[in-house]
């Protein structure tokens, strides 16, 4: 029987280890406010001391598995919960399905309200406050419980968003109201919430005014928030947003060797994605995935195609054509360029984020229509293609080392401008994979010459010219196919 696990005493010792550093940034950041900072260490105890076993066993296990958000097949759904059959008490009843999907994280969106609440004069803001349209603080709680036994971590958007970025570095100038965004935050974690997305883009917050410099870096807010969950519950993670500018690299939080977040939100591969759909031509879309291999493999990116947040927000499927589509010509080439475009997420570093319904190519709305599900199962719809060939994916990069977090990746010379060439490496084992971002039939060129065998379609191929259908993809491996389990 193994032995048990002293939890406080791993809570003193990461406390040990990190109070220095977040005493400077605290009383810096704050102009020494002794009391604050003693209040704060209040907080972090007795956010500990209430923290349930079963998350303080989660936290440890964590530890041991550094990177445990970044497996090779680390797999995201965002869930747009509504107040009628997607209401948050209704979705626990089709966690079997997300499961069945296997999938790693489910990022719930909008459970929580873009507003400052104060409930009376004189109180402090709510800034946890959970829309009551869409569910109830025990919802929350409920669900990150079932998601957890299902093997499922929580997302919770727009921590911390609530106000334009230019009031929060005056909001956050006040020691006590951060000391109360601290206190909301470990509630919701101790209630079961593993990952905070803070939406506004912190690196560019202007340091509260301040110009000094700490450990090689200017002192910010998430950095501090990163600390104090990595003292009191360790299992928890931050994800912010990063933004890539064409010719430089992305920016992100803090330096290679102490980042702010564990996840980077890749809000630009969507723009750069967008762009390359329309100018039918991946230059501009290569550079933005060459810049995410040079930064730190420390960082990990959350890459995404569709933002729900913004009014023109359109389903994966309509912006294939899959809704346009008039006879079953139109209809195999718009799902192939959809399952095109969510291959080329499994492909290039990082997690990749869908949207509930994608799976299925649903076109109306951002809400799940659970009724559509079955239809999975039904041989002659679009439907049945596109989800089990998203499972025939799902299952290549579990089983692939070249899939693996440790694995290179970087961009490959097709000689066609409308073909994405990536590879993938892991020792002496390679896939070369091919986009047509074209609506006709391309030709790639591989230096490289054979045999590869396409892990899609399972052809064997020895030519260096390789023929891609309209909209196609191609996985190309250079050794002997792996036996594939089924889930």
């Amino acid at each position: 029987m193994n032995e048990k696990i002293d939890f406080k005493r791993e809570f003193e010792l990461r406390k040990e280890n990190n109070l220095d550093e977040l005493r400077t940034a605290y009383l810096d950041t704050y102009e020494d406010r002794f009391d604050s900072f003693t209040f704060l260490l209040k907080n972090l105890d007795n956010a500990f001391s209430y923290r349930p076993e079963n998350l303080k066993q989660l936290d440890w296990e964590r530890e041991q598995n550094i990177g445990w958000y970044h497996n090779g097949n680390a797999y995201g759904m965002t869930i747009c919960v509504d107040e009628n059959e997607n209401r948050l008490s209704a979705l626990k009843e089709h966690l079997e399905y997300l499961k069945d999907f296997d999938i790693s994280f489910i990022n719930l969106m909008p459970v929580l309200k873009h507003s400052l609440m104060v409930n009376k004069k004189g109180a402090l803001p709510e800034f946890v406050s959970v829309d009551l349209t869409y569910a109830s603080m025990k919802d929350v709680h409920e669900f990150c419980l079932e998601c957890h036994k299902a093997g499922i971590s929580v997302c919770l958007d727009n921590i911390g968003d609530y106000c334009k970025p230019d009031y929060l570095d005056k909001l956050f100038a006040n020691p006590v109201l951060f000391n109360k965004l601290v206190y909301d935050m470990l509630m919701l974690a101790n209630i079961g919430v593993d990952i905070f997305k803070i939406n506004c883009r912190p690196y560019k917050w202007n340091d509260l005014g301040l110009d000094f410099s700490y450990t090689d870096q200017k002192i910010h807010i998430v950095r501090m928030l990163r600390i104090i969950l990595d003292i009191v519950c360790p299992g928890c993670i931050l994800l912010c947003n990063g933004e890539y500018d064409e010719g430089s690299a992305f920016s992100y939080y803090g330096s290679m060797g102490k980042q702010e977040c564990q996840l980077i939100n890749n809000i630009s591969n969507k723009d750069f994605l967008l762009e390359t759909i329309e100018s039918k031509r991946v230059l501009k879309l290569r550079n933005m995935i060459d810049s995410l291999t040079m930064i730190s493999r420390n960082t990990v990116f959350l890459n995404y195609i569709q933002d729900p947040w913004q009014e023109d927000w359109k389903n994966l499927a309509v912006l294939c054509g899959i809704d346009k589509a008039n006879d079953r010509i139109e209809l195999e080439l718009a799902t192939d360029f959809d399952m095109m475009l969510q291959g080329y997420l499994m492909m290039i570093p990082g997690v990749p984020f869908m949207y509930l319904g994608d799976e299925l190519g649903q076109t109306e709305g951002k809400s799940m229509d659970w009724s559509k599900t079955k239809l999975r199962f039904n041989t002659e719809s679009y439907q049945y293609k596109l989800y089990n060939n998203l499972m025939h994916l799902k299952r290549i990069r579990a089983v692939y080392d070249v899939f693996s977090r440790d694995a290179r990746c970087y961009t490959y010379d097709t000689f066609d401008p409308s073909v994405l060439g990536i590879v993938r490496t892991m020792g002496d084992k390679r896939i070369i994979a091919l986009f047509n971002f074209s609506p006709v039939q391309k030709t790639a060129w591989l230096i490289e010459p054979g045999p590869y065998t396409d892990i899609i379609s399972n052809d064997y191929i020895r030519d260096q010219s390789i023929h891609i259908k309209p909209y196609g993809m191609m996985w190309l491996y250079n050794q002997r196919p792996e036996v594939l389990e089924e889930y």
